[in-house]
């Protein structure tokens, strides 16, 4: 183990968390409690149950069913950070940070049309492009997309003071998080 909490909130984002396939909110609140519940396991020190709660948030995550939002995605991307940190082995520290890169490439890849579409209306006109796009289809993604960039901010901002296993743990959160921002700017050819 090594300090620092995993699944901590923060990092805004909003609330819900869970888009499903209906439902309704009953649905989306158990789901989000899910999400919390495996989230929180990434805090025990067991290899096998870390690479569970791995495999578990990176499904999550990556479901075109199941697609975490808000504050339930800050929490997997947390979670995945402090396991790629404080992981029991070096495997499993190697395994949480893949599946983290793959968390912010698929949220990235899901906010790519919103992306597009900004593009395109910057070029054609407010009313074509107000007849081709509604808020409600793109909202969602390019506010996931940013989540994940202000949480990766807040955590690489951070002041790291000197000495004790607490600071030590959060100069490495630091330069995890400046990797992974270094490696969205750098775009899908970016070394690992």
């Amino acid at each position: 183990g090594g300090g620092g909490g995993g699944s901590s909130g923060g990092g805004g984002g909003g609330s819900g968390g869970v888009e499903s396939n209906g439902g309704g909110g009953d649905r989306a609140a158990w789901a989000s409690g899910l999400v919390a519940a495996v989230a929180h396991c990434g805090e025990v020190p067991s290899s096998a149950i870390q690479l569970a709660t791995i495999g578990t948030l990176l499904t999550f995550a990556t479901s075109p069913t199941f697609g975490l939002h808000g504050d339930a995605l800050s929490a997997t991307m947390r979670t995945l950070l402090h396991t790629s940190i404080a992981a029991a082995t070096e495997m499993d520290q190697a395994t949480a940070k893949t599946a983290l890169v793959q968390l912010i490439n698929t949220v990235f890849k899901r906010a790519e049309p919103s992306f597009s579409a900004a593009r395109a209306a910057a070029v054609t006109s407010a009313a074509a492009s107000a007849a081709a796009a509604s808020p409600q289809t793109y909202a969602v993604p390019v506010s996931d997309a940013l989540l994940l960039v202000i949480v990766l901010c807040k955590i690489a901002a951070k002041e790291v003071e000197g000495g004790g296993s607490m600071d030590v743990y959060m100069a490495h959160s630091k330069v995890l998080a400046l990797d992974l921002l270094r490696q969205l700017l750098e775009g899908p050819s970016a070394v690992a």
